[in-house]
C-alpha cells in the first residue's frame, strides 16, 4: 500500500521529483564522464615497455662509453640512440623522425604488426598510426631522404613507442598524428662511417616506479647521475629523470585537468541536488502532515513511516544516479577520451567505469535519505492526535522595518513582498542559493571561454608581433643568423634548454635571450608591458620553485657546466614560454655568449628557405596562432558542456524553487483574490519579488563564479600560463542569461494564478 502511495505522490509532485532526478543525473553524469579516462593507462604502458629511468644527452657517445656505463653496478642496461630527421616519399613528402638504436630493452617498441626488432636486423619499424593513415603494410618498401642520403627500407613492423608519447616535428605547430611519422632502425643501418650516439637511455637497477618514484628511487637516480658524469668525465651532460620528462609532465597535466574538474563540478552539483531534496521533502511532508497523522493513528510504526518518506528521495536520486552514470560514460566520457587520444599516442588509453562513480552515487543517495529522515523526524516526534490537526500558521509580530518612517509611503506590493521575504527566510535563502549557483557556473564557463580565446591573441598578437619565425640549425653560427636578421630586419632570439634550480628544488625549463627589436615583448604580473631589465622569471616557474621577486635563482645551460646566479628582477606572464627571459645585454653582462638560433621578423619569409642547410624550419605566426586556437578546441567542448549543464541545472533549480514557492503562496494569493485583487495585480506583486531576488542572486553569484573560474584555470597545468581575462561582456552575458532565465521560469509559474483553486487553497487553519 505504501509502495503504491509513493508512486501516486511522485506522480502528483512530478515537477519537484523530476528536478531532484535531474540534479542527481547531472551530478553523476559529470563525474562519470570526467572519470572515464583510465588513470593508470600511462603507468601500465610505461611499465610494460620498461620506460627509461634516465635520459642522457649533451655530447656524442661511443660504444666504449656505453660499455663503460654498462659496467656500473647500479645500471641494468644502456641503449644508444642516434636521432635525425628526414622526408618519407609517399606520392608527396612527409616528415619523419628517424632513430638508429643499439638495443631495444629500454623504452621498448610496442609491436602492433610484423616481426619484433632484434639487434643487427635490417629494415625499419614505423609508427603504426602513420602506417594506418597512409595504407602502409609490413613488407612494403619505403623511400626516405635523410641528411641528403636516400634510403630504401623494408617495413618490418608497425609499432608504438613511449619515446613518442607526444611528439611533433619542428615544422608543425600542433599534434597531427598520421600526417608525419617516426621510425626505428638498427645502428648498423646508419649510413655514416663513424657510429656515434647523441642520446643514451638508462635502466637503473632498483628503480621500478614510473610516474611516482619513491624517495629511495629518487636518491638512487641522483647517485647514478653523478656516477655517469664521473665515468664519462663530463659535467656538461644533460640528464632528464622521469619527473622532469616533458611528455610525461604534459600527459599528467592533461589528466590532472580532468581530475580537477571531476572534483569541482560533481560536488557542486551534488550539493545543489541535496538542497533541492531538502526543499522538496520539507514541503511535501508539511503538506502531508495529516496523512502522516492518519498513518500513525492506523498503527503504522514511526520507523515504517520514516522509511516510506525516505524512499521518495532514495528512489528518485538512485534512479538519477544510475541513468547519469550510463549517459556520462557514453557521452561525456567520449569527450575526455578523444581529448587524450588526440594529444597522445598511448595504445593503452581506454575508457573505464571507475568504482568512484558507485561510491559517489551511494553517498548522494545516502545523503538524500538522511535529508528525508530529518525532514520527517520533526513531525513524527509528536503524537497522532496533534499531527492530525493542520499546523497553524506561525504568528509574526511587527518587524523593525515596519517602524521606519518610509514604510507607510511604500506601495502595498512592496510592503507585502518585504514581509513575505522576512517571514519565509528559508525559502528566500534557497531561492537565492539556486540563482547564485546558476549565475556562478555560467560566469565561470563564459570567463573560461573568454580567457582561453584571448590566450592566442595574447601570445601571437601582443607578446609576439611578427609574421614569421625562422629557426636555425645547430650548424648556423652567429654571423649566419645575423645576416638573415639584417636581410629580413628581424629580431634575434636565443632559446636554450636549461636546468633552473634554487637551494630547495630544481626544474628543467628554458632560457630566452632577447636582442634589441620590436617583435618580442614582455608582460608583468598585471599584464602590462615592461622593459627587459634584468632576469625575468615566468609565473609558472615561480610557483613550481617557490620563488618570488628579489630572490636568487641559478641555472645551467644544457651541455655546459657553468652555473649562472642572478636575482629575479620581476615575474613575467607568458602563456607558452616558461623559464627565464633576459636581454642580450644582461646575458653578456653575466659572461654568457649570445648564440641566437631564431629570428622574429615582420617580413614574409618563403617556405623555400627550409631547403637551405642552415635553416631548420620557417613557421608563420598565423599558423602558430591557428594551431594554438585548435589546441584549445578540446577545452571549448568541455566549456560548452559546462554551459549546457549549468543552464539545465538553472532551469531545474529555478522552476523547482518557483513551483514550491508558489504552492506556499497559493493561500495568500487566494486571500488577495477574494479581497478584489485582479490576476494581473497578483502577477505584478510576485514578479516584483522575483525580479529583485533574481538580480540579487545573479550579482551575488558572480564572485563565487570567479572563484570557480580560478579553480578551472589552475587545472591547465604547470607549463601553460592562462591569465584570467574577463571583459565586461562576460559579466553582462552572465547577468542577462541568468536573470532572463529566472524571469522566464517565474513568469511561467505565475501564469498559474489564472487557474488557482481558491476554495482548496483557503481550507484549513
Amino acid at each position: 500500500m505504501l509502495f503504491q502511495k509513493m508512486f501516486k505522490d511522485l506522480q502528483a509532485n512530478l515537477i519537484q521529483f523530476l528536478a531532484i532526478f535531474t540534479m542527481a543525473f547531472i551530478s553523476v553524469s559529470v563525474l562519470s564522464g570526467l572519470s572515464a579516462s583510465s588513470p593508470d593507462a600511462l603507468d601500465r604502458y610505461l611499465t610494460d615497455t620498461n620506460y627509461r629511468d634516465l635520459d642522457v644527452q649533451g655530447q656524442l657517445f661511443t660504444r666504449e662509453d656505453i660499455d663503460a656505463l654498462q659496467n656500473l653496478p647500479q645500471i641494468r642496461s644502456v641503449n644508444g640512440y642516434y636521432n635525425t630527421s628526414g622526408k618519407i616519399e609517399l606520392g608527396g613528402e612527409k616528415n619523419i623522425l628517424l632513430t638508429y638504436l643499439s638495443g631495444n630493452d629500454i623504452s621498448e617498441m610496442l609491436l602492433k604488426e610484423g616481426v619484433p626488432y632484434t639487434e643487427g636486423a635490417s629494415g625499419i619499424w614505423l609508427d603504426a598510426t602513420f602506417c594506418e593513415a597512409m595504407g602502409i603494410e609490413c613488407g612494403d618498401i619505403v623511400t626516405i631522404m635523410s641528411d641528403h642520403i636516400r634510403l630504401n627500407e623494408e617495413v618490418k613492423g608497425l609499432v608504438y613507442s613511449p619515446q613518442y608519447l607526444y611528439y611533433m616535428p619542428d615544422s608543425y605547430v600542433e599534434a597531427t598524428y598520421g600526417e608525419y611519422s617516426f621510425g626505428f632502425m638498427d645502428i648498423s643501418e646508419c649510413p655514416y662511417e663513424d657510429v656515434v650516439f647523441d642520446e643514451l637511455l638508462i635502466d637503473i637497477e632498483g628503480v621500478s616506479g614510473q610516474l611516482n618514484l619513491t624517495a629511495s628511487e629518487d636518491r638512487l637516480t641522483s647517485q647514478v647521475s653523478a656516477a655517469i658524469k664521473k665515468t664519462l668525465d663530463s659535467e656538461e651532460l644533460v640528464m632528464t629523470t622521469k619527473g622532469q620528462d616533458y611528455q610525461i609532465r604534459t600527459y599528467l597535466n592533461s589528466l590532472n585537468s580532468l581530475l580537477a574538474l571531476k572534483k569541482i563540478f560533481p560536488i557542486l552539483f551534488g550539493c545543489i541536488a541535496l538542497i533541492g531534496i531538502l526543499s522538496t521533502m520539507t514541503r511535501l511532508i508539511a503538506r502531508q502532515r495529516t496523512v502522516i497523522g492518519a498513518l500513525k493513528a492506523l498503527g503504522f510504526r514511526d520507523r515504517t513511516i520514516t522509511f516510506h518518506y525516505m524512499s521518495y528521495g532514495i528512489f528518485t536520486v538512485f534512479l538519477g544516479c544510475v541513468v547519469g552514470a550510463v549517459v556520462g560514460y557514453y557521452v561525456l566520457g567520449d569527450v575526455g577520451y578523444e581529448n587524450m587520444t588526440w594529444f597522445f599516442l598511448n595504445p593503452y588509453e581506454c575508457k573505464v567505469f571507475p568504482v568512484s562513480n558507485v561510491y559517489f552515487a551511494l553517498l548522494l543517495t545516502a545523503s538524500a535519505a538522511v535529508v528525508a529522515y530529518y525532514s520527517n523526524k520533526r513531525v513524527l516526534s509528536q503524537n497522532a492526535a496533534v499531527i492530525l490537526q493542520p499546523e497553524s500558521p506561525k504568528a509574526f509580530g511587527t518587524g523593525w522595518y515596519e517602524k521606519l518612517p518610509i514604510w507607510s509611503r511604500l506601495r502595498f506590493s512592496t510592503r507585502w513582498n518585504v514581509q513575505d521575504v522576512a517571514r519565509n527566510k528559508l525559502r528566500t535563502v534557497m531561492s537565492l542559493a539556486g540563482i547564485m549557483t546558476c549565475s556562478a557556473l555560467i560566469f565561470a564557463a563564459f570567463g573560461f571561454w573568454e580567457s582561453l580565446a584571448k590566450e592566442t591573441t595574447w601570445m601571437y598578437g601582443e607578446l609576439v608581433r611578427a609574421n614569421d619565425i625562422v629557426n636555425f640549425s645547430e650548424q648556423a653560427d652567429y654571423d649566419v643568423v645575423y645576416d638573415y636578421a639584417k636581410e629580413y630586419r628581424g629580431q634575434m632570439i636565443e632559446n636554450e634548454p636549461i636546468m633552473l634550480f634554487t637551494d630547495a628544488s630544481n626544474h628543467r625549463t628554458s632560457m630566452t635571450v632577447v636582442d634589441k627589436g620590436n617583435c618580442y615583448f614582455i608582460n608583468d604580473m598585471k599584464g602590462q608591458y615592461v622593459g627587459l631589465d634584468g632576469v625575468a622569471l615566468s609565473y609558472c616557474e615561480a610557483k613550481i620553485l617557490g620563488v618570488k621577486e628579489g630572490d636568487f635563482v641559478s641555472w645551467k645551460v644544457s651541455g655546459t657546466s657553468k652555473a649562472y646566479t642572478e636575482r629575479v628582477a620581476f615575474i613575467n606572464r607568458n602563456p607558452i614560454t616558461q623559464g627565464i627571459t633576459l636581454s642580450r645585454d644582461t646575458w653578456e653582462g653575466l659572461q654568457g655568449i649570445f648564440e641566437p638560433n631564431c629570428i622574429y621578423t615582420n617580413r614574409t619569409v618563403s617556405k623555400d628557405l627550409e631547403e637551405k642547410t642552415e635553416i631548420e624550419s620557417v613557421n608563420a605566426v598565423a599558423s602558430l596562432s591557428e594551431g594554438m586556437r585548435r589546441s584549445n578546441e578540446a577545452n571549448y567542448s568541455l566549456i560548452v558542456i559546462v554551459i549546457s549543464l549549468s543552464l539545465l541545472m538553472g532551469v531545474v533549480i529555478l522552476y523547482n524553487m518557483g513551483s514550491l514557492s508558489y504552492m506556499e503562496k497559493s493561500r495568500d494569493m487566494s486571500t488577495l483574490k477574494v479581497l478584489g485583487f485582479r490576476a494581473k495585480d497578483l502577477k505584478a506583486i510576485l514578479m516584483q519579488q522575483n525580479l529583485i531576488l533574481s538580480a540579487v542572486g545573479t550579482v551575488s553569484g558572480i564572485p563565487f563564479g570567479y572563484r570557480v573560474l580560478e579553480l578551472l584555470i589552475s587545472t591547465m597545468g604547470e607549463d601553460l600560463d592562462c591569465m584570467i581575462q574577463v571583459s565586461l561582456i562576460s559579466y553582462i552575458c552572465t547577468f542577462m542569461v541568468t536573470f532572463l532565465l529566472s524571469v522566464i521560469m517565474n513568469a511561467r509559474i505565475n501564469a498559474k494564478i489564472e487557474t488557482i483553486d481558491m476554495v482548496t487553497a483557503l481550507k484549513g487553519v
